[in-house]
């Protein structure tokens, strides 16, 4: 199991592809989306790699870190990204 803080380890990242992100559980990526303590950076990189694949479970969480105005906007924007990027009918039309 990679370790997110290895795959990430500083934000400089935030500007990279990791391709390897693609082989983390969808949920592990989305746990540390909604982690408050991670940092911004990485925690965008997470949102970034769950891009088709958001846990359903996480959604309605991730929705509210989109409405969250004291969070950074690359951080927001990647997750409004990887929920619009869920099947049209696994969506709910209220962003």
């Amino acid at each position: 199991m990679a370790d997110l803080h290895a795959l990430i380890p500083d934000a400089s990242a935030a500007w990279r592809e990791i391709p390897a992100l693609a082989d983390v559980e969808a949920d592990r990526l989305a746990a540390c989306v909604l982690h408050p303590r991670e940092p911004w950076w990485r925690r965008r990189c997470c949102a970034k790699a769950l891009d088709g694949r958001v846990p359903t479970d996480s959604v309605d969480a991730l929705e509210a870190l989109v409405h969250d105005e004291t969070l950074e906007s690359e951080l927001r924007g990647a997750v409004l990204l990887a929920l619009a990027s869920r099947p049209r009918d696994a969506r709910r039309d209220r962003l």
